[in-house]
């Protein structure tokens, strides 16, 4: 369901949810490419960048600190 609203350009919170989750759902390439579209989407639209938490979330998935 995640993967689906994220797919159809979700909110960050969403993302940010399939990011949490990725791990348990097997699913953490399908959460890093929603996680760019984000991004791209942000900054084409409102030329922010993503939150700090969003970004902390794909570093931890990421194995970063």
């Amino acid at each position: 369901m995640l993967l689906r609203l994220a797919d159809a350009g979700g909110s960050e919170d969403v993302v940010q949810a399939l990011l949490r989750v990725a791990p348990a759902a097997r699913c953490v390439p399908q959460a890093l490419a929603a996680y760019e579209r984000l991004c791209l989407q942000l900054h084409a639209e409102l030329s922010l960048a993503p939150a700090a938490e969003t970004l902390q979330l794909v570093r931890a998935l990421k194995g970063e600190r």
